[in-house]
Order: C-alpha cells, then structure tokens, then sequence
C-alpha cells in the first residue's frame, strides 16, 4: 500500500535494489538532503515511480529509471556531482516531461538524449557545459529551457529552430559571443534571457516578431 515515502535530510549514503524494488504502488519518493553517492541498478523495479527528488546529495552518475521508463515524469537532481548525460540515462523515459539538473558538473549531454521522451521543462543552470544541447527529438514539446551560468560561446539555428514550442529561455551568464541569424525561427518565443554575456550584436528576432 505505500504510495509516498520522504526522507530528506538525513545521512543516507546508499540505495540498493532491496529498499525500494517490488514496493508496488509507490510513485513518489523525496530523498533530498542526504549524502547519496550511489543508487544500484534496476532499484526502482517492480515500482510506479513518477516522482523522485535526490537534490543535495554525492551522486556523480544519473539514476538508473529504466524499469520505470513509462511511468517517471519529473525528476530533481540538482546539487549532485553528476558529469555527464548519456542517451541511455534519459532516451526513451517515454512519460518524462520535466527534469531539474542545475548546479552538478556536466560538461557533456549526448546527441538524442532525449529521444522518445515528451521534455517540456528542463534547468541545466549552473554546470559546465560548452555546447548547447540537442533538444530535436524533443521539438514539438520542449516549451521551457533554462541555462544560464554554463560556458556555452556560441548558438546556431541548429540549436533552436524549430523547436516548435519553445517559449522561454535563459542563456544568461555564459560566454555567448554570437548568435546565428534566423536562430528563433519555427519557435512561439516569448521570453528570453541573455543577460551577463559577450555579444557585440543584438540578436535576429525577426522570425518571431509576433510572439517575442
């Protein structure tokens, strides 16, 4: 019968397979605050996880949600060690539409990392990365994007158009010295951050004169 478990702020530095695996009916889990360095494989199996926070705590690899991959919708991670996103850590978590990311250590996110989800919300603030990630498998339901406080120099049209729900972002805080005309194109953009940058141009808005 357990649905919901919290225990945040505690010393918890491990999570096996036998704690949680084959609880059923739980679809919510807050465990914030510990001292997590490693969660085992195949942990949430025989769950209905839709829910998990593991904010504040030593994790340097993303969770394994594969044996929930058609349940989990939102996913906070933010003030770990993590380094780096692979296509098998997030690809194909077909019900995920938000993530929480900010303040780890990545520095690499792999192309089609997405794929087969349905992200509408993701924060990757305050990390490492350079590059700005491949949203194309997310275009039609990608809305929110929040980056700000990374080292990313440059955005191209690759990057953005197209994204077709794409409403509001934040690029504030990197090192962005260019912005590729007709970026914006194919999206409804509304707001955007580029505050604390190095431009020397204002951006192309032209291809969203009606929403921006």
């Amino acid at each position: 019968t357990l649905e919901e478990v919290y225990i945040n702020n505690n010393e918890i530095k491990n999570i096996s397979r036998m704690d949680i695996a084959n609880l059923t009916r739980l679809f919510k889990i807050e465990l914030s605050g510990n001292q997590i360095s490693s969660i085992e494989t195949s942990c949430f199996k025989g769950t209905t996880l839709r829910w998990i926070s593991l904010n504040n705590n030593k994790l340097t690899d993303f969770p394994d949600f594969s044996e929930v991959k058609d349940t989990i919708e939102e996913v906070y991670i933010n003030n770990n060690e993590i380094k780096n996103i692979s296509r098998m850590d997030i690809a194909n978590l077909t019900r995920l539409f938000k993530i929480d990311l900010s303040h780890n250590q990545i520095s690499s996110i792999e192309t089609s990392c997405f794929k087969g989800t349905t992200l509408r919300w993701i924060s990757l603030n305050n990390n490492k990365l350079t590059d700005f990630p491949d949203f194309s498998k997310v275009r039609d339901t990608i809305e929110e994007v929040y980056i700000n406080n990374n080292e990313i120099k440059n955005i191209s049209r690759m990057d953005i158009a197209n994204l077709t729900s794409l409403f509001k972002i934040d690029l504030s805080y990197n090192q962005i010295s260019s912005i590729e005309t007709s970026c914006f194109k194919g999206t409804i953009l509304r707001w955007i951050s580029l505050n604390n940058n190095k431009l020397t141009d204002f951006p192309d808005f032209s291809k969203v004169k009606d929403t921006i």
